[in-house]
């Protein structure tokens, strides 16, 4: 049985950024956005769903650009507070346990609570947690780079092959691989409304 990896997967340009050193797990790669229509849509869902190398990074791409949409966006951003609006308290034996509740008020927190609901929209969510000093943290994998299909990690969104990211320690997969995200629902009105 191998050994899982510890290391940290790290995003960035082909170009480093300030402070960025050696090479990048992940090379981004800006979204296509802006003049979509429905063709766009149905050929990034049969590249999605195809069986044998599913490509989503154009699904992506396009619910990037519907999320401009600023009644789609407004309506998740309800949905989304409501959930954060909720007080969120964990005990041990009836007591609260300050040391976990101290996390919980975190930052982080209230970003992992946002992803593992944007995970409906999107299909999936797929973090990778770290400690930062006294705290907990993670970062979100681009889903353009994660095929959860295969488990795999793309270097860059166009890729194949990649990485099994059962070799990491520290990640959490958060909904359904096949699961294309309810945005794949709202896009083709989104486009309508757009292109009318």
């Amino acid at each position: 049985m191998s050994r899982k990896k510890k290391n940290r997967i790290t995003v960035g340009g082909n170009i480093p950024r300030p402070g960025q050193k050696g090479a990048r797990t992940i090379v981004l790669t800006q979204p296509k956005r802006f003049g979509i229509d429905i063709a766009d849509f149905t050929a990034s869902i049969h590249a999605a769903e195809n069986v044998d190398y599913s490509r989503r990074y154009k699904l992506y791409d396009l619910y990037s650009d519907i999320l401009m949409d600023t009644h789609l966006y407004s309506v998740i951003d309800k949905r989304i507070k409501a959930v954060l609006a909720t007080n969120i308290e964990f005990r041990r034996n009836g007591k609260p346990d300050e040391e976990i509740n101290e996390q919980i008020r975190s930052p982080w927190f209230r970003r992992c609570i946002e992803d593992i609901l944007s995970a409906q929209w999107w299909g999936f969510s797929l973090m990778q947690f770290y400690k930062n000093k006294q705290w907990i943290d993670y970062d979100l994998i681009p889903r353009k780079h994660a095929d959860p299909v295969r488990k795999i990690i793309l270097r860059h969104q166009t890729d194949i092959t990649g990485t099994p990211w059962d070799e990491y320690a520290d990640l959490l997969f958060v909904g359904d691989a096949d699961n294309l995200g309810l945005l794949a629902k709202a896009a083709p009105w989104v486009i309508y409304k757009r292109n009318t």
